[in-house]
């Protein structure tokens, strides 16, 4: 029995090992600002096979926005996600009625990235692999 064992072991690393490799693919998400991404970059983004999400973050006072009510400025910066083209939505501050709102623009809600909730820049960027 023992002599079967070893017997088995020796062939077995004898053997061509396969070789398996995980296919190194781009992220399929990139994130954009509904105030600074324009449609045709959105379009652009779509021509290479990446999904688009629009990174909506709380209103702030430098914000062209900023002097209409929060959540008004909000439901405002969806539909312009929508009309860009965008997928999806990840939201700073995501309360049930943006969660609403977003739904009523057909637009799902996703979990933002870390580095997207705390950027080093505002620019649109593809979500680190």
């Amino acid at each position: 029995m023992r002599l079967a064992v070893v017997s088995v072991l020796l062939l077995g690393a004898c053997a061509p090992q396969a070789r398996w490799h995980e296919p190194q693919s781009p992220s399929p998400d990139w994130y954009g600002d509904p105030l600074t991404t324009e449609s045709s970059t959105v379009d652009d983004v779509h021509g290479s096979g990446k999904r688009t999400v629009c990174h909506i973050r709380s209103v702030r006072p430098a914000d062209p926005d900023s002097q209409r009510p929060p959540f008004e400025a909000l439901r405002d910066r969806l539909k312009l996600c929508r009309d860009k083209g965008f997928e999806a939505v990840t939201v700073e501050s995501p309360t049930p009625d943006l969660h609403r709102a977003a739904a009523e623009f057909s637009l799902p809600v996703l979990s933002a990235p870390t580095d997207l909730l705390h950027p080093a820049s505002t620019a649109p960027r593809q979500r680190p692999e």
